[in-house]
């Protein structure tokens, strides 16, 4: 599996930084402070670090669709959250087409063919897209290999 398939599905897991980082209120669509406030200053600094933490975070074709001056980070968080929404029926189409297209040729053992086909089935529910024809390929596969217990349930 390239590293790139890899690699998003690893940063949409590891989307909960924000709770540990407590800026969950920059994203969630809570009101900033109104900017008379006296904490205004310091809301508004934070805001621009996360909006800059997420930008670093993105990959140069995506960060010019989202880019934009005066934005706040919930702004910005929108304009992703559009993106990826509007391309979640590609991607799960383009998973799916993987998923037929793999063969054991294709694969360095049986083992891999699983690890393969187990990570696109991660990558489907990333994109909430429902994994129901694994275990008709394990049960076709399994008659050739050995080792029928291997689990395709997606983690």
């Amino acid at each position: 599996m390239p590293n790139e398939d890899k690699s998003e599905s690893s940063s949409i897991k590891a989307a909960p930084f924000h709770l540990a980082y407590s800026v969950s209120n920059h994203i969630d669509g809570s009101p900033p402070p109104a900017s008379t406030a006296e904490n205004y200053a310091d809301w508004k600094e934070l805001d621009v670090l996360v909006l800059q933490w997420i930008y670093s975070t993105i990959s140069g074709d995506l960060l010019v669709r989202v880019l934009a001056s005066d934005s706040t980070t919930r702004d910005g968080w929108v304009k992703l959250e559009k993106n990826f929404l509007s391309n979640k029926k590609a991607s799960a189409t383009a998973l799916e087409t993987k998923i037929c297209i793999l063969t054991l040729a294709a694969c360095s053992s049986l083992d891999d063919y699983f690890q393969r086909l187990k990570d696109l089935a991660n990558q489907l529910t990333v994109v909430d897209h429902l994994v129901t024809d694994l275990s008709t390929s394990q049960s076709s596969i399994s008659i050739y290999h050995p080792y029928t217990h291997i689990d395709l349930s997606v983690s």
